[in-house]
Formats: structure tokens, sequence, C-alpha cells
């Protein structure tokens, strides 16, 4: 009998004891050989315990030879500070704010010098026939002026 491979891979699963085996499986490797047979040889394979292989200890000395190598080059790639940071590091630390701290002052201050301030540009309508108003009473008082000079010249 010819298994689609579903079946054979669940086979496969419930021998190994990845899937629980059901009535299903049973049923089916009563009627498949083929698959029966696949059973069987996972689950002695799936029995046989291999023994761990032994490493001499040559061997394992040799692995911690290069593993301890290796470690002492990232070790030697790694400066402490006192070799990249130069001295004056501090100093230079209070420049950079000094810089910032001037700087944002001066552009504050450029701000303010560019922008006209609020008291010339905008007057309001009532500001400006006050305005009005008060010259027309200058003009008025100069032409009565005027008029009282001639009239004592003549």
């Amino acid at each position: 009998m010819a298994c689609d491979s579903v079946w054979r891979d669940r086979i496969i699963l419930a021998a190994s004891g990845e899937e629980p085996e059901t009535p299903e499986h049973r049923n089916h490797l009563a009627i498949c050989p083929e698959c029966d047979q696949v059973y069987k040889d996972v689950k002695a394979i799936g029995s046989v315990r291999l023994p761990r292989p032994e490493v001499s200890r040559t061997l394992h000395e040799r692995i911690l030879a290069v593993a301890r190598e290796e470690a002492g080059k990232q070790q030697r790639n790694i400066l402490p500070i006192h070799a990249w940071m130069p001295r004056s590091w501090p100093r230079l630390a209070w420049v950079a704010i000094f810089l910032a701290v001037a700087g944002i002052g001066f552009w504050q201050y450029q701000e303010r010098v560019s922008s006209p301030t609020s008291d010339s540009v905008t007057l309001s309508t009532e500001e400006i026939d006050y305005s009005l108003a008060s010259v027309e009473l200058d003009l008025q008082a100069l032409e009565s002026e005027m008029d009282l000079s001639m009239l004592d010249i003549s």
C-alpha cells in the first residue's frame, strides 16, 4: 500500500514521541506494512543510546590554548581610557559648554535685534486717531500763533 507523505510523517512523529499516538495511527499501522516497518525502525533507533565521544587531553589543551589566544587578542584591542582620552578633556568639556551657551545667547540677541518690536509696528486705530488729533491740535496752535504774530507785525 502506497501511503502519502503526510501519514508517514505523522507515524515518524508518533514513534519519536513528538506527537501522541492516536487510534488513527494504530489503525493505519494495522493496514499498512510499510508504515509499520518505519514505525518499528524509528522506535528501535530511539532506544539506542550512543556513547559520548571522549576528547583526548592534548586536543582539549589545544582548544583551550586557541581560545585563550583569541581572548588575548580581543583584550589588546581594548585600550584603557587614559590612552585615548586627552588629559585636557575636562577643559575641553567646559569650553564646549561655554561655546554652546554663548551661541544660544548670541542667537537670542540676534532674534531680538532683527525682529521689529511690537511697540513700533502694532498701532491700534485708537492710537492712530489720538496721534492725528494731537497733530491737528498742534497745527491749530501754530496757525493761531502765526495769526497773532501777523497781527503784531502789521
